[in-house]
């Protein structure tokens, strides 16, 4: 099971973001008229299906690719935010049966509030499904999150992992929040949603 972000797709989602660019700068739209945006790399494609708000997306990957999703601007209230003031990261699933980590969603972890990534939180749909295809990191409490450096190989849900790091946030400067797979596969996600309070 490989649950850390491939170099190739690091390198896809970084985005070319130089030192001192925050996250929060970029363009935002108003809840509901956001549009989830594609990457891929190696051998994998993302294609957009609709061009409507919260559209889906079809992630096809063969080995060695990796592609995925994310919102240029969505919530961007979310980056720099305490991991206990997320209260929506979401999405339906649809086609092969999940693998050990895609899809999964990759959430940048800033433990010392410098803005920068220390790590990546993983959710992957195999451990975090409501029978129905929808993986619900927050309201659901029997998906598993993963975040190896801090020495836990599975957290049991988000409310303890953030209840076990109270000052600890979503990485601000350095990457994007993000659905994602990297096994081979072909997945739709649609109603990609990330939100704080209020959002």
């Amino acid at each position: 099971m490989s649950l850390r972000l491939p170099a190739a797709a690091l390198a896809v989602v970084l985005l070319a973001f130089s030192a001192g660019t925050v996250l929060a700068a970029a363009p935002s739209a108003a809840p509901g008229h956001n549009k989830i945006q594609c990457f891929a790399g190696g051998d994998a494609t993302c294609t957009l299906n609709s061009k409507g708000a919260k559209g889906s997306a079809t992630l096809a990957v063969n080995a060695g690719g990796v592609a995925g999703v994310y919102y240029l601007g969505y919530n961007d209230s979310v980056y720099g935010a305490l991991l206990g003031d997320l209260t929506r990261l979401s999405f339906f699933y649809s086609g092969d049966a999940p693998t050990a980590g895609a899809p999964r969603f990759s959430i940048p972890i800033d433990e010392n509030n410098d803005g920068l990534t220390e790590a990546f939180a993983f959710v992957p749909a195999v451990s975090c499904n409501n029978g129905q295809g929808k993986v619900d990191v927050i309201g659901d409490s029997t998906c598993l999150v993963y975040y190896a450096p801090d020495g836990v190989a599975g957290w049991a849900n988000w409310a303890a992992f953030a209840a076990a790091h109270p000052t600890w946030e979503v990485a601000l400067t350095d990457n994007y929040l993000f659905a994602i797979a990297d096994e081979p596969g072909t997945w739709t996600l649609n109603n990609v949603t990330i939100g704080k309070p209020g959002k």
